[in-house]
């Protein structure tokens, strides 16, 4: 019987299985469809805390910590998997179209430097000698350096592929494929191991009391 299951197998749920699974844990992944797809894939890779609207203390400090955490993660799952998801901490740069835009930016600026946010306000002239193809008539803008976007797309297949060594690919009827058989993954292979950690359970319901190995 499994130590843990997992229901959902996007970024958040693989990133918890193989968490998991390195501490020891037997774990076992369910899903409806191939793992880090859905939300997942259709996702903006924004890192980000300062620049959310959240008027959640205690929430907008979880994300400042998960920001700083994140480097180390995203090394480990890529030495793990050997795909580069591509982590760029580049800042986030928001465009005023107009005064009133500049007005709500200066408000956001302020908000972000009390809450730990590197954030300055930029004329027009230094906003488009940072993003030059904006619209030539683009007020002004605020930039967070201190801030973070990720491929969200490669950071799935990296985490499918940390995870290669401990999972069991099935098929949706929850069967295992015959040993040997390899299974495509976002234009990727990964190969059925029945003696992994971490089971990749296509299409299963969990159900209590049961070890969803079969």
């Amino acid at each position: 019987m499994a130590d843990v299951a997992v229901v959902g197998a996007g970024l958040i749920g693989l990133s918890i299985a193989n968490e998991l699974a390195a501490r020891g844990a037997d774990v076992t992944v369910f899903d409806r469809d191939e793992p880090a797809r859905a939300a997942s894939w259709a996702g903006a890779g924004m890192l980000a805390p300062f620049s959310e609207a959240t008027a959640d203390s205690d929430l907008l400090a979880l994300c400042r910590r998960s920001l700083e955490a994140y480097p180390a993660f995203v090394a480990d799952v890529q030495e793990r998997s050997g795909v580069d998801v591509r982590l760029r901490f580049d800042g986030t740069l928001h465009a005023a179209l107009d005064e009133a835009d500049l007005g709500r930016l200066g408000v956001a600026a302020a908000s972000a430097r009390a809450n730990g946010g590197d954030a300055m306000l930029l004329d027009r002239t230094e906003v488009l000698e940072r993003e030059p193809f904006l619209a030539k008539h683009v007020a002004g803008g605020l930039f967070v350096a201190n801030e973070a976007q990720v491929d969200n797309r490669r950071l799935g297949r990296a985490l499918v592929g940390a995870a290669r060594a401990r999972v069991r690919c099935a098929s949706r009827s929850g069967r295992p494929y015959a040993a040997g058989v390899r299974r495509r993954v976002d234009g990727r292979q990964c190969r059925r191991s029945l003696g992994g950690r971490v089971g990749w359970r296509a299409g299963a319901r969990p159900r209590c009391g049961s070890s969803g190995r079969r």
